[in-house]
């Protein structure tokens, strides 16, 4: 990708009877592309031949091409026979088309100064990653899985920080607004995308979105937008009220959602075996055991479900005529051994079965 290693060493300054002659050598680590900017990282030393002590207070460094520039200077100042930096430089509006760069950098100290330049070749010919695919592997109200394959990652192919990107996407074009996730170095990855993945949308319930994926060798790049999908429905919560008798009064509540498509609710007490459709969002049921309340809520797309399990409470009553009004008769008073005593429970039999047909409650 680049010429890297030591450049060679040349001459700095020229120095004259009271200052020393000045050597550098640079190390170039790194050199990379991204857009039209091209960044350049490795350390420089500078060398006295003859042994001579070199003095630096405060020495500068500068480059040639603009851009930011950052450099970690050492900080023992003082009498030294080299002395030595690091360096990591962002060159702008350097053409993608460049095949060499002369890449300059001086050198100020307190004896001597002046400039040196390396001309840097590196390879402008990047071939971007190829196969790139992605496909919907599952998705529901808030998340999608996402299955990425790369079939080549192009050249260059070895940085260590290539990747692979899965997104749902808010538009029908790759980019913002978008929620994505990446795998590092691999070619093949299935990728879970929800709102606790990078990005800037908020995925919502019944919401049609697109989904694609990118991949990188950090010189070139592959995206694709392969379909769109809408997400399921807001899964259900219900809230059931015993009434007493066994009968329960349901509402069911969802998080908020989009109006892509259609939804229709539905609840069963059989574990989904019959279905009745709840209309405005609350239904009253009667159970007489223990039982699972299913409520469904189901577009095109698919359905999200939830259940609540129930049991019903049941209270049993006795009535009587009062002034030749009927009302519910509240307590019983019988003589057990010359007392009067209330009575808590009266049982009868029905249909061959003794059972509980009135309990005071109070």
């Amino acid at each position: 990708m680049a010429s890297s290693g030591w450049q060679g060493e040349k001459v700095i300054y020229e120095g004259s009877s009271s200052a020393p002659r000045l050597l550098g050598d640079v190390n170039i680590t790194s050199i990379s592309h991204s857009g039209t900017n091209l960044r350049i990282t490795g350390q420089v030393q500078v060398i006295s031949p003859s042994n001579s002590s070199i003095y630096y207070n405060g020495a500068s460094v500068w480059w040639s091409g603009g851009g930011s520039t950052s450099a970690n200077l050492n900080s023992n100042y003082g009498v030294r026979d080299s002395w030595e930096f690091n360096f990591d430089v962002t060159i702008s509006n350097v053409s993608t088309s460049t095949t060499s760069y002369y890449f300059s950098m001086g050198v100020n100290a307190v004896q001597s100064g002046g400039s040196v330049g390396w001309t840097l070749y590196f390879d402008s010919s990047a071939v971007a990653p190829s196969g790139l695919t992605t496909s919907l592997v599952d998705f529901g109200p808030d998340w999608a899985d996402i299955a990425v394959h790369l079939g080549s990652w192009g050249s260059p192919s070895g940085s260590a920080s290539r990747y692979i990107e899965a997104a749902i996407l808010g538009t029908s074009t790759y980019g913002s607004p978008y929620r994505y996730d990446t795998r590092t170095a691999a070619m093949d990855a299935t990728i879970r995308i929800d709102n606790s993945s990078r990005g800037n949308i908020t995925i919502t319930p019944n919401t049609q979105y697109w989904y694609g994926g990118y991949a990188t060798n950090n010189s070139a790049n592959a995206i694709v937008v392969s379909g769109q999908f809408t997400t399921l429905p807001a899964v259900p919560v219900i809230s059931a009220i015993d009434q007493g008798h066994g009968v329960i009064n349901a509402t069911v509540t969802h998080a908020t959602e989009g109006s892509a498509l259609t939804i229709t609710e539905e609840y069963s007490t059989d574990g989904g075996v019959t279905w009745t459709v709840i209309a405005g969002g609350a239904f009253t049921v009667t159970l007489s055991t223990q039982t699972v309340l299913t409520v469904r809520r189901s577009s095109t797309a698919g359905t999200s479900s939830g259940t609540v399990t129930i049991t019903p409470s049941f209270t049993t009553a006795i009535y009587g005529s009062v002034l030749n009004k009927t009302v519910e008769v509240k307590h019983i008073y019988a003589s057990v051994n010359d007392k009067t005593k209330k009575v808590k429970k009266v049982y009868a039999s029905v249909g061959g079965k003794t059972k509980l047909v009135f309990e005071d409650v109070s």
